[in-house]
């Protein structure tokens, strides 16, 4: 009930505020919606994959908490670098390129793990992570910069926030649908079925990421002169 009322007196606020906390009605934008659902994915691919590798590890190759955490690690090498390049990728790329590689990679590491066997351990992790980092950066820093440039500027806040609920969204619905997947099968399905539903996960996520590429038409290129917008 009390969910049912706030929404009611959110949406009230939506529609008679000059100035409301949240403001929704930028999702109607066709350049921001794309990039809102683009961000959402983005979130899935990031957290859905950062929970299911080191619960494959644990289950699969009995690894503890701090290897599988190192497998995790690998994705960060690529971003560290490509993160240092960012003001050099933002002059040499137009933004809509930059988001269909970063996509195109993030949905070829998840298929890449779609060939998982019982025998798998944490090297067979390593391609595929290296891989994710890359198309993290390209992907996550040239939607931000799609989401404040695709409004006037005096709603730039409120684009970042809604950009940042719009990925962490995302995260949750990967992270509940693979925790509910992960309970309902333990102890009901064989060992092969296990890495067979991983697989199966990995290749869900990297169709999920290639469905959204085609909303990259629909964004702008940024001005020649644009500077880095800071992230949150």
């Amino acid at each position: 009930v009390l969910s049912v009322v706030g929404f009611i007196m959110m949406m009230v606020g939506q529609c008679t505020a000059k100035r409301p906390v949240v403001r929704l009605s930028l999702l109607l934008d066709r350049q921001f919606g794309s990039v809102a659902v683009m961000a959402t994915v983005l979130g899935m691919v990031l957290y859905g994959t950062a929970y299911m590798i080191p619960q494959f590890l644990a289950a699969i190759a009995d690894y503890d908490a701090l290897q599988a955490g190192e497998i995790v690690m690998i994705s960060g090498l690529p971003m560290m670098v490509l993160m240092v390049m960012t003001p050099l990728l933002m002059r040499l790329f137009d933004l809509r390129v930059a988001v269909i590689a970063g996509l195109a990679i993030l949905a070829l590491s998840c298929f890449v793990d779609t060939a998982l066997t019982a025998d798998a351990v944490g090297a067979d992790f390593v391609e595929s992570q290296l891989m994710r980092g890359a198309g993290t950066v390209l992907a996550f820093v040239f939607l931000n910069q799609a989401a404040i440039s695709s409004v006037p500027v005096q709603y730039a806040g409120d684009a970042s926030g809604l950009f940042n609920a719009a990925r962490n969204i995302g995260g949750s619905q990967s992270l509940g649908g693979a925790d509910t997947a992960l309970r309902a099968l333990s102890g009901t399905i064989m060992r092969e079925a296990l890495v067979m539903t991983y697989n199966d996960m990995f290749w869900l996520l990297g169709v999920g990421t290639l469905l959204v590429c085609p909303l990259v038409l629909l964004l702008k290129p940024l001005p020649k002169a644009i500077s880095a917008a800071p992230m949150h």
